[in-house]
């Protein structure tokens, strides 16, 4: 039963003990694979990405700005992973701690992928190159976090 609150009624707020991130032992051992995946697929997307900029006879300049972008967004993933892997290496058992880490952590990558992404795109000589290598490597992160996470189950 909840504490505080009559029998049969469900509230939304967890109760002062419960987590939500699991302990590292619930976990799954092939996170670590998930990630390593992941990255390879990016590296391999915005690779053909360049190569396509380098095909239809563009500036190096801008192949390098795709690669800048496409960075970016594998620095984005492995932020992720090295916060999932150092907030697993806590057991926390208080939610309303971890939702503020959860929060804090989403505010720090998201600011930090934004100050990378404005330098690249302020001083690169195709900010729509660096756009578009960005753009495909979060793309290909929601694809093949969502991909990946069904296969396993």
């Amino acid at each position: 039963m909840l504490q505080g609150h009559k029998a049969g009624h469900e509230c939304l707020t967890p109760r002062e003990n419960a987590a939500i991130i699991p302990p590292p032992d619930v976990v799954p051992a092939q996170e670590k694979e998930k990630n390593r995946q992941l990255i390879t697929l990016q590296l391999v997307v915005v690779s053909a990405i360049a190569a396509g900029y380098l095909g239809y006879e563009a500036a190096p300049q801008e192949t390098m700005a795709v690669w800048g972008g496409g960075g970016d967004s594998i620095f984005n993933s492995l932020l992720i992973a090295w916060r999932m892997k150092r907030e697993n290496s806590w057991v926390r058992r208080n939610a309303q701690l971890q939702l503020r880490l959860l929060f804090f952590f989403a505010a720090e990558r998201f600011l930090l992928v934004m100050l990378v992404l404005g330098l690249l795109m302020a001083f690169s000589h195709g900010p729509l190159a660096v756009l578009s290598g960005f753009v495909a490597g979060q793309a290909v992160m929601i694809i093949a976090r969502l991909y990946l996470q069904l296969r396993i189950k």
